[in-house]
């Protein structure tokens, strides 16, 4: 992949990460893994960096108990559970994959 279609790629997954949460992006990275598509993973890693340097936070990278606990903890600063956004993490995990996609086919 060209370093042109890389960031093309991180600034989609950036869009996903806005809409769907940072959450989806660190379940992607987990399944990317899963199946040694190690670009993606770093394609995702450096999108939810660039998030965090410009926001100045610091949200896991890998998907795992301690990731999970983050996630609650940020919805309950709301006085929300997270159910719904846990509930839809495969489906936004999948759009977020259509988007990127559909970008590079449009290309």
């Amino acid at each position: 992949m060209n370093p042109h279609e890389a960031t093309i790629r991180r600034n989609r997954y950036l869009e996903a990460l806005y809409r769907y949460g940072f959450m989806t992006l660190v379940y992607l990275i987990d399944e990317y893994e899963k199946d040694q598509n190690y670009e993606e993973c770093e394609i995702i890693f450096s999108a939810i960096m660039q998030h965090n340097k410009y926001l100045n936070q610091n949200h896991p990278t890998k998907y795992n108990d301690e990731a999970k606990e983050y996630f609650k903890k940020a919805f309950a600063e709301f006085g929300l559970t997270g159910d719904v956004a846990v509930k839809n993490l495969l489906y936004y995990a999948e759009e977020t994959k259509k988007m990127v996609n559909e970008t590079m086919l449009t290309k």
